[in-house]
């Protein structure tokens, strides 16, 4: 979206680290999200039909994510954006001892 923006946060809570990117873009309709991480997937959207890809990008992260006992969050509103959150749990990792 022309004049829109994308923030990335980085951070943690007692249990996760997390990376949430947002942005103000085109954003997915809520009957879309469900389908959002499955293999082959493309969101049919016109402001998107020009935009290539195979629809494989949201399943392989999630895939990843999984293999790290980790997880993958999307909030989104049509017209308003969308944000992508990665948690990953503390437990699993030497940074719960060490501190950040």
């Amino acid at each position: 979206v022309r004049g829109g923006w994308v923030k990335c946060e980085v951070g943690h809570t007692e249990s996760h680290i997390f990376c949430k990117v947002s942005d103000s873009g085109i954003g997915i309709n809520e009957e879309d999200l469900s389908k959002l991480f499955q293999e082959f997937t493309r969101i049919k959207n016109p402001q998107s039909k020009n935009v290539s890809g195979s629809g494989l990008g949201l399943s392989i992260v999630k895939k990843i994510m999984e293999l790290y006992s980790a997880e993958v969050k999307v909030e989104s509103k049509s017209g308003e954006g969308s944000s992508f959150t990665l948690l990953f749990p503390i437990a699993n990792s030497n940074i719960a001892n060490e501190g950040i």
